[in-house]
């Protein structure tokens, strides 16, 4: 025979997959589907509608008997005891009848027949009766415990979609401080000022300073006052913080031959491919 296959959908209708008992039982393990979903079996039974959709926890090879089960037990006890009542009554109205019609040889005997199928009738009514309200407080009893699952099934899921909130939330901040850890680390670690030429008043002296406990190779791309690159490249090897190289001017003579005017800037950009990362690019502009 077969193995039967199952396919579930979420509540918004989506389907979210179609495999078999041992793959569903691993799903609701691990709590990607609950028995609110709807789920539709195909095989192993040979009268089963296949186009039939039910709560996933109405199948009981995955969860066991449930409240639903309990309440459909129940309502058919109340039928039973319903019919079984109806059959009663109409038992007491033949009986009267068939009194009443059959040929009396004797009256007292036929009223005195009468007067004991009447008082029978009655005694069967009153237990009807009986039996109805019985059936019916056991049927409010039954759709109570039914709600009450509701109620706890309701609680649980959205116990459960405050918790992946939660944990959503919680990855995302891991996220942005892992993010933000590594801009700090790929900030360029220098520090630049500015200073008037002593040669040249109207013109502007950049010095730079390595703060970081390596050493740094670095590109500097001069840009004019436009914003437009220009031609002027140098090339910039730095020492360690507190070593003797750690600190570069530009100006004529120096590494980067440049006087700076009012409004140009300059581009460090690092080019040391022997390091694990790169530090991000930065710009000064000339004040």
């Amino acid at each position: 025979m077969e193995e039967p296959t199952y396919t579930i959908k979420s509540k918004s209708g989506q389907l979210l997959i179609s495999a078999t008992a041992r793959q569903v039982r691993d799903w609701i393990r691990e709590q990607r589907v609950s028995g609110k979903d709807e789920m539709q079996r195909k095989g192993w039974q040979l009268h089963e509608n296949d186009e039939a959709w039910s709560r996933l926890d109405a199948f009981p090879e995955f969860f066991g008997p449930s409240g639903w089960h309990a309440l459909e037990k129940r309502v058919g006890r109340v039928r039973v005891l319903l019919i079984a009542s109806v059959c009663v009554l109409l038992v007491g109205i033949g009986m009267m009848l068939t009194a009443q019609l059959m040929p009396a040889y004797d009256a007292h005997l036929k009223i005195q027949a009468s007067k004991e199928a009447e008082e029978s009738a009655i005694r069967l009514a009153a237990q009807a009766r009986e039996s109805q309200a019985t059936a019916l407080a056991r049927e409010k009893e039954a759709l109570s415990v039914a709600n009450l699952e509701k109620e706890r099934a309701l609680e649980v899921s959205r116990r459960m979609d405050e918790q992946v909130k939660e944990r959503e939330a919680a990855e995302s901040k891991a996220r942005k401080f892992a993010d933000d850890i590594e801009v700090i680390k790929k900030t360029m670690p220098v520090i630049v000022r500015w200073r008037k030429s002593y040669l040249d008043s109207s013109s502007m002296v950049m010095v730079v300073t390595n703060i970081s406990p390596s050493s740094l190779k670095l590109l500097v791309s001069i840009y004019d006052a436009k914003g437009v690159q220009t031609k002027k490249q140098f090339s910039l090897n730095m020492a360690a913080a507190g070593l003797v190289g750690a600190q570069a001017e530009s100006g004529i003579g120096e590494t980067i031959a440049h006087y700076f005017k009012k409004g140009e800037s300059a581009e460090f950009t690092d080019v040391d491919a022997s390091k694990e990362f790169r530090y991000t690019a930065i710009s000064h502009t000339c004040p």
